[in-house]
């Protein structure tokens, strides 16, 4: 029987985080990338609905909770230092954290 692959995530503020599929985590951290890069900053909302939009563009089928699967990759994300949350106008708003720079 096969084992399949999971990856821990982390949390930024140090909670816990759950542990899922590498597959599905690759696929998800690649949306959030590809949303970002092309329409940063986005809140939280506006970015679930641009990976929405990446899966069906990619014409990828996914039968998950894609807004739990997306603050999950996305707080892993931020753990890591890719993505950053920042408040403006009273608005949480996410980019990529490698942009400032840019």
């Amino acid at each position: 029987m096969k084992t399949e692959q999971r990856i821990q995530l982390l949390h930024p503020q140090g909670k816990h985080a759950p542990s899922i599929n590498v597959d599905t985590y690759h696929l998800f951290e690649k949306a959030i990338i590809e949303s970002l890069k092309q329409h940063q900053p986005l809140a939280f909302y506006d970015l679930v609905d641009h990976i929405k939009t990446y899966f069906k563009n990619h014409k990828i089928k996914f039968d998950g909770a894609i807004d739990w699967f997306g603050i999950s990759v996305k707080n892993h994300l931020e753990a890591t230092g890719v993505v950053e949350i920042f408040t403006e106008k009273g608005k949480k708003l996410n980019r990529l954290k490698n942009e400032n720079s840019l």
